[in-house]
């Protein structure tokens, strides 16, 4: 979990959280949930890219998502990754502009 990372000036960004992902047994649920909470400050829209990579770097899963304009409140943004993704991957949201988003948790369902 991270927390209060807020981001100034239009660069390009890169996140990266490394995930523990196990098995899943028959008895639970076949998919995985992303859920990114932000805040978006800058009264626009943003699109990013949220992906998963195995620890070779190779893309397993890659979605675009909009991070959209957020009152002060917290929103979620929230992606339905494949179910045979397991093992130590790498969960990357990346845009070339992310000015006046705030990250406040990654959470792996």
């Amino acid at each position: 979990k991270m927390e209060g990372l807020r981001f100034f000036g239009k660069k390009s960004v890169f996140i990266n959280w490394i995930v523990e992902f196990g098995e899943l047994s028959d008895f639970e649920y076949q998919n995985r949930i992303v859920r990114v909470c932000y805040q978006n400050l800058s009264g626009n829209d943003k699109q990013a890219l949220l992906n998963v990579a195995d620890s070779d770097g190779k893309i397993l899963f890659e979605q675009e998502i909009t991070l959209s304009k957020t009152t002060g409140k917290w929103a979620l943004s929230k992606t339905t990754l494949p179910s045979d993704l397991k093992g130590k991957l790498v969960v990357s949201l990346s845009s070339s502009d992310l000015t006046e988003i705030v990250v406040d948790a990654l959470e792996v369902l």
